[in-house]
């Protein structure tokens, strides 16, 4: 008897005639350090706020710089120049959807790459499938 005794004492669970016997709270919640926690302090203190930055909404000031590139607290925005300035490759870049596998050459790297990822992505679905 008093062996069960110790053992609720200590917050573990003791079976009594097979039913589980309610444990008594453990010295966390005494404390008061397992409840009545404030919402948002959490270990590493209150959560960070995200500060709120300012949307373009000047059309032409859109259309002359690249809005967003100004880093310091004085200056502007790095003024966008003519499209024969830039190099001609980066008027090619897929900015759009990713290609399919069928539409790409099978005679570049890119394709063999993708093909290699798709067949990773498959297998390790199929590893994640349980036999029974």
């Amino acid at each position: 008897m008093n062996c069960r005794l110790l053992l609720i004492n200590f917050g573990i669970p003791a079976l009594s005639r097979g039913y589980a016997i309610k444990t008594v709270q453990s010295s966390a919640g005494m404390m008061g350090l397992g409840k009545g926690k404030k919402p948002g302090a959490g270990v590493g203190g209150p959560a960070t706020v995200k500060p709120v930055l300012p949307v373009e909404t000047d059309a032409q000031k859109l259309v002359d710089y690249c809005c967003g590139t100004n880093t310091k607290i004085t200056g502007e925005d790095v003024k966008l120049g003519a499209d024969s300035d830039y190099p001609d490759w980066l008027w090619t870049i897929n900015v759009g959807a990713p290609k399919k596998l069928s539409e790409m050459d099978p005679t570049t790297k890119a394709y063999w790459l993708r093909v290699r990822a798709l067949g990773m992505r498959r297998n390790n679905k199929l590893n994640k499938i349980k036999p029974f």
